[in-house]
């Protein structure tokens, strides 16, 4: 079953939603057959990925809240916790209370010394200052989420993540777009489509929104 479900989360992000479907539903129908210990919860977890692809935010928070009520703790780290991914939905909706009140409780902040395992809650703060900046025009949030993902690229650079350097420049590039910085945001964009190209990324992107749909536009 977790063959089927990373090849569906592949497919997922490629684009090909059939695929993904089929897959998830093998994984569905052997994963209840082997009762493996965390497999309901990375289960749970793609579902919700692709409800929040689809735009279904509230169905994408309630697919998160089964996932956190099936999750066991093992040895294998948690690289990307429920409350993270809730607050991404959050950003999504234009919840930024709720967004910024999981940053008071989860601790995270962009001066923190980076480690692999909370790159994905970081990435989420870097994600709620850009919002910030586009709605309120806070350059210092500006100034501080580009030292922040300045410093994730560079970590994640180091680590051969390409996924993760894709993200942070695109995030990277809005950042910049928060402000209408359209020369600062083209560099970046660049370099991520330059990379997600032979690696068929492209739910990366579209899951951006118009933000990005914009961006292209406004630099293409």
């Amino acid at each position: 079953p977790h063959l089927h479900l990373g090849l569906a989360v592949i497919a997922h992000e490629q684009g090909d939603a059939q695929a993904a479907t089929v897959h998830l539903r093998t994984s569905q129908a052997q994963g209840e057959r082997a009762a493996l210990i965390d497999w309901p919860y990375r289960w749970h977890l793609a579902q919700a990925r692709i409800e929040e692809s689809s735009g279904n935010w509230e169905a994408a928070l309630d697919w998160l809240d089964a996932a956190e009520r099936r999750y066991l703790p093992n040895p294998v780290p948690d690289l990307r916790p429920v409350a993270a991914l809730k607050a991404r939905v959050s950003i999504r909706q234009g919840n930024l209370l709720a967004a910024t009140a999981w940053v008071a409780a989860s601790g995270v902040t962009v001066t923190d010394a980076l480690r692999y395992p909370r790159e994905c809650e970081h990435m989420t703060l870097a994600r709620l200052l850009i919002a910030r900046t586009r709605r309120e025009h806070a350059a210092s949030d500006r100034h501080d989420v580009l030292d922040l993902l300045a410093r994730l690229l560079a970590a994640a650079e180091a680590g051969g993540r390409i996924g993760s350097q894709i993200e942070a420049l695109l995030l990277q590039s809005l950042a910049h777009e928060a402000l209408d910085d359209l020369g600062q945001a083209r560099v970046p964009l660049q370099r991520a489509l330059a990379l997600a190209e032979p690696e068929g990324y492209v739910r990366l992107f579209a899951d951006e929104g118009p933000p990005l749909a914009r961006l292209l536009e406004r630099v293409s």
